[in-house]
């Protein structure tokens, strides 16, 4: 196997080795329409597709319209699209460029990016320039050439845009740094042919391709030579050089040191051991032991080298062989960290699965490296390879799947020819189990494209009423999304319809339609009762609804600031109340009316702030001012009850201070109250002698708890052993304690 493996090797000086092999046999070698000796060819870094137009400068024969077809195909040859342009954008790009580097087209030219810095190298004859983003004027720079007069034909940067090659027309390559400050090496080729193309194989040795061969060259060995038969196409990588034909698509790279250390004859490496320890294992033969003994000092260097050594294989019976090889090795290992061989074989499994000749992606396990997996997945979506990717994602325990299927579902909602109805079905059927995917932007691209019927169908799946109301009201579903709404129970959601309904319908359908529901109608009277009453009163007028006109009417009373409008706002809720046979409410009315009616005449009579008052604080104001038969009057005229005309007596009296008034008050009839809230009042008002003289008229069953009030202790102990009470006796003392406890 080690044989085979080798067996597309080709030394390149004392310690390093090239290999060329056959990614796929292609399948546009059965399309007429490609062959490379007439068709313009450009293609896609990391394995992308590829991009075919015929020759407009050859003459061919066409079949169909004379408009330039492009057709785009995996890197497989597998046909992906194809489309017609109207116009050459390239041929517009050139011109530009000749224009601004002053009518004179350069011989050679290349963008090179450095962080977020960049700037074009470019060649005019033997003149090189330097052009910065910041500068206005480009900067020509110096290198040597190898000859005088000698001409820029063409130029390459390395992928890491560190490297530069420059090719003249006598031959020699300059290879050296992108600040042309340094040169790595001169080498003439001693043959002044122009190159067709020139390109960076990785990051050490420059390919040329011209007279049906390419020749690698590095900074230190010999030129090594690969012939072909037929014209080619290179392209550029991070680690290597793909090699497109009408019938193969090969790889040309630099072999890796530690594949070197594994494979190469009399290999002497750790890894080189645990592989052969490996086989002999398979084969039952002692001779592994053997090899673990001689490998055991370094024993995890060499499941190490195996582990890489499996990403830099394309095939998969050396993925097999080498991880095999590092799951024997880490048996022997006491301690040994799992992650990288984890992590390999998954990394593996990913990338036999997107280079397969379906999918067409010749990655390499480096640039899936520089470009993550979450571009490779980009890669896919846009191919339409929504299953491999979703397989991917799991596998990979990514949580991409929900983006795949948003993608996935997006293109279905563009299909134009599929049923609405299928789609709606089918794409339920495959994203409703999973919570991150929105149902709303689906529906929105499928409004996007013009299926608005499709989206409200789609719009019936989404849970959240937050996404699915706003664009229901976006495809004119005003009333359907007026229900959701109001299903949800979110008021801000259901006042953002109502809002928009307002705006955009006739009021008297917008009342119409919220009539049907029952919150919504709710929360715009509350809207208008805050914001717009006189649209409240023309709803409530509308819908004859009584009540609700005579509290609007209440509401304005308090409301305004004029007198005679609050009278007639009082006056028309009691004519509302009336149309209402609410006869309860409307005496109500009246009898507020009668009172500001006498308020205004006490404000008159007296210079008094009455109106706005309260009976009671009417009563109040009349009692403070000692005005008794008019309080009196008025008691009997509202039907105040005794009770509480008593406590208001109780406590204005207190309030002016009049005690012997308070005393001949107490005497002038049995008190409806009892006496304890005299005693009360003058306690608040610091009056304990004046309360004392009150205690003969207190109920019995309160005699020991006033007396206690009072601080009386030795006359509530009598009463309570005169009626043996051992109850009050426990009050008694409980309450002394507590009043030698409290400051004096």
């Amino acid at each position: 196997m080690t044989v085979l493996l080798t067996a597309d090797w080709w030394p390149h000086g004392r310690d390093a080795y090239f290999r060329k092999f056959e990614v796929y046999s292609m399948e546009w070698q059965k399309d007429p329409d490609v062959n490379l000796d007439r068709v313009i060819l450009t293609t896609s870094k990391y394995g992308g597709p590829i991009a075919v137009m015929r020759d407009p400068s050859k003459i061919v024969q066409v079949q169909s319209t004379g408009k330039p077809v492009i057709s785009i195909y995996s890197s497989s040859g597998c046909l992906i699209s194809s489309f017609k342009i109207l116009m050459y954008l390239l041929y517009v790009l050139i011109n530009l460029l000749i224009f601004v580097l002053g009518y004179v087209a350069p011989t050679a030219w290349e963008v090179v990016s450095e962080d977020r810095h960049t700037r074009v190298l470019f060649a005019r004859g033997s003149e090189l320039y330097v052009l910065n983003e910041s500068d206005q004027r480009a900067i020509q720079k110096q290198i040597d050439l190898g000859a005088d007069n000698s001409l820029i034909v063409a130029m390459a940067v390395s992928d890491t845009q560190r490297k530069l090659a420059v090719m003249t027309n006598y031959g020699f390559v300059w290879i050296g740094g992108v600040d042309l400050h340094h040169c790595y090496r001169l080498f003439d080729t001693k043959n002044k042919s122009p190159p067709k193309e020139l390109a960076w194989c990785g990051e050490d040795a420059i390919a040329i391709y011209r007279d049906n061969n390419v020749e690698i060259i590095d900074e230190k060995e010999d030129p090594l030579n690969f012939f072909f038969e037929i014209p080619i196409k290179l392209v550029q990588e991070l680690d290597c050089v793909r090699i497109l034909s009408q019938y193969n698509h090969e790889i040309l790279q630099k072999v890796p040191f530690v594949v070197q250390e594994i494979f190469r004859i009399n290999g002497t490496g750790p890894g080189a051991y645990l592989l052969e320890a490996s086989k002999q294992f398979k084969k039952r033969s002692y001779r592994a032991d053997e090899y673990i003994h001689l490998v055991k000092p370094k024993l995890v260097k060499a499941v190490d080298q195996c582990i890489s050594a499996a990403g830099h294989e394309f095939s998969a019976e050396g993925h097999k062989m080498l991880m095999r090889a590092a799951q024997y090795g880490k048996c022997f290992l006491a301690e040994f960290n799992p992650d990288p061989y984890v992590e390999m074989c998954r990394m593996l499994r990913v990338l036999n699965a997107v280079r397969d000749v379906k999918i067409g992606i010749p990655i390499t396990c480096n640039q899936l490296k520089v470009i993550g997996i979450q571009k490779l997945l980009d890669m896919l979506l846009i191919r339409r390879q929504y299953f491999l990717a979703i397989h991917i994602a799991k596998h990979l325990r990514l949580p991409d799947s929900s983006r795949i299927l948003m993608h996935w579902a997006y293109y279905k909602v563009q299909q134009s020819q599929l049923d609405r109805e299928e789609v709606a079905s089918e794409i339920s059927e495959k994203i409703k189990q999973n919570p991150g995917v929105s149902f709303s932007e689906i529906a929105m691209k499928a409004a996007d494209c013009g299926k608005t019927q499709l989206a409200i169908k789609l719009l019936d799946h989404e849970k959240r009423a937050s996404l699915q109301v706003p664009l229901l009201l976006r495809l004119g579903q005003e009333q359907v999304a007026l229900q959701k709404a109001v299903e949800s129970g979110n008021t801000d959601l259901v006042y953002t319809v109502l809002l928009h309904l307002r705006e955009n319908m006739p009021l008297a359908k917008f009342q119409m339609v919220i009539r049907k529901f029952a919150l919504a109608q709710a929360l715009y009277l509350k809207y208008c009762r805050e914001h717009n009453r006189e649209t409240l009163r023309d709803v409530y007028t509308q819908e004859d609804d009584h009540n609700a006109l005579a509290a609007c009417s209440i509401y304005e009373c308090y409301d305004n600031k004029t007198n005679s409008l609050e009278e007639a706002s009082l006056s028309a809720a009691q004519e509302w109340y009336k149309r209402a046979k609410n006869e309860v409410h409307a005496a109500l009315c009246e009898e507020q009316l009668k009172l500001r009616r006498h308020q205004r005449h006490l404000e008159e009579k007296f210079a008094r702030n009455f109106v706005d008052r309260s009976l009671h604080d009417t009563l109040r104001q009349l009692l403070l001012i000692n005005e008794l038969k008019l309080a009196d009057k008025m008691r009997a005229e509202y039907r105040v009850p005794e009770r509480r005309y008593w406590w208001l007596r109780i406590e204005c009296l207190c309030q002016l201070e009049e005690w012997e008034e308070l005393e001949k008050f107490s005497k002038s009839k049995k008190s409806p109250i009892g006496y304890e809230p005299f005693i009360d009042a003058l306690l608040e008002c610091g009056r304990q002698h004046d309360a004392q003289k009150y205690m003969p008229k207190v109920r019995d069953e309160l005699k020991v708890k006033y007396f206690c009030k009072l601080g009386m202790f030795d006359e509530a102990l009598q009463y309570a052993i005169e009626k043996r009470d051992p109850d009050a006796k426990k009050y008694i003392l409980a309450q002394k304690q507590l009043a030698d406890k409290l400051p004096r």
